[in-house]
């Protein structure tokens, strides 16, 4: 292959097994350089036919050519060079694939393991994990494995998350992280630190812009502990004890649709107010049955244990009729 113009005048003389051009948008679609190969081996020239790339590497990529970085192979391994040929990233990575071009970081393998890297050859994280997830949140984080357990770091290398999890779910917006330990769950903020304990199911409903139902004005967990339901604030504090069957996504008002005693109900996560339905049709009773919180009759509402003859135990211990909260539910009737 060769090119000519539409003259007819010869401009690269016919010596390559194949060209390519490659585009430049910004100034209209002009042909600006053009990837050659020869010998199976590839290089770019320019419309003068000058080398500017000589023809000895296996694969380059020119998708990102306005970037002025190229991602290329030569033996089997991975690198970068600049649009003038130079070697920024020498070619001795597994793979390789840039990601965020604006601070110039690269995500790569070496010896099965990936690390992150920049065009001064600088290792953000080094290479010594067994995966490396990239998180699409903005928040230069990424989750890691290591010896078959996930991780937290920054594109510093510092760990936000020890490797000490089974699985950790992506960023939940943008700021909450869910990760299990042992069939276990619980929610990290970004920056490593814990907001719940570790409950058999949680979820976390926040403030969600696209959805006019549920905008809540603070964020609500909806946690399983000992087969049951309950709701925590969104600094993890109990705001509904674990006593539902069922607890549904909460509303932006605060109510949610739950199970409690195997009736479907609505409740009032804040006041503790809830109302059965008379069937599956959402049809109430004339006759709402409610739950209301009380003061706990054992503990008198100090939510700590109390023992014969007067007085508290002294030091951690809770009251077992409210778990420690200082208040129950207590259901009574009213009508109309």
């Amino acid at each position: 292959y060769g090119l000519i113009n539409l003259e007819g005048k010869e401009i690269i003389p016919c010596k390559y097994d194949d060209l390519k051009g490659s585009y430049d948008a910004v100034e209209g679609i002009a042909l600006v350089q053009i990837e050659t190969k020869l010998n199976n081996k590839h290089g770019i020239i320019n419309l003068e036919g000058k080398e500017i790339i000589p023809c000895k590497y296996d694969y380059i990529n020119t998708n990102d050519w306005y970037e002025e970085w190229l991602d290329v192979k030569m033996n089997n391994k991975y690198g970068i060079i600049n649009s003038e040929g130079k070697v920024i990233i020498p070619c001795k990575y597994d793979d390789l694939k840039g990601f965020d071009w604006f601070n110039k970081l690269f995500l790569v393998k070496l010896d099965n393991k990936y690390g992150i890297i920049n065009t001064e050859r600088k290792e953000f994280i080094s290479c010594k994990y067994d995966d490396l997830i990239l998180f699409d949140a903005g928040e230069h984080l990424a989750k890691v494995k290591l010896d078959n357990k996930y991780g937290i770091v920054d594109f510093e290398g510092k760990e936000i998350i020890p490797c000490s999890f089974d699985h950790i779910d992506p960023l939940e917006d943008g700021k909450m992280l869910k990760v299990q330990r042992e069939n276990l769950w619980s929610y990290y903020t970004a920056n490593g630190t814990q907001v719940t304990d570790f409950y058999e199911d949680i979820e976390y409903y926040y403030k969600d812009a696209n959805c006019s139902v549920c905008n809540l004005d603070h964020p609500i967990f909806a946690a399983k502990s000992n087969g049951k339901w309950g709701y925590l604030d969104e600094s993890g504090n109990i705001l509904i004890r674990f006593i539902l069957d069922y607890a549904g996504t909460p509303y932006k008002d605060g109510t949610a649709y739950v199970t409690y005693n195997g009736k479907s109900a609505e409740l009032d996560i804040y006041s503790g107010y809830i109302r059965y339905y008379k069937d599956d049709n959402n049809s109430t009773n004339s006759h709402k049955n409610t739950i209301s919180r009380k003061p706990c009759p054992t503990c008198s509402g100090t939510g700590k244990m109390a023992v014969r003859g007067g007085g508290f135990v002294i030091g951690t211990q809770q009251c077992p009729s409210c778990a420690g909260l200082g208040y129950t539910l207590v259901p009574y009737s009213w009508g109309y």
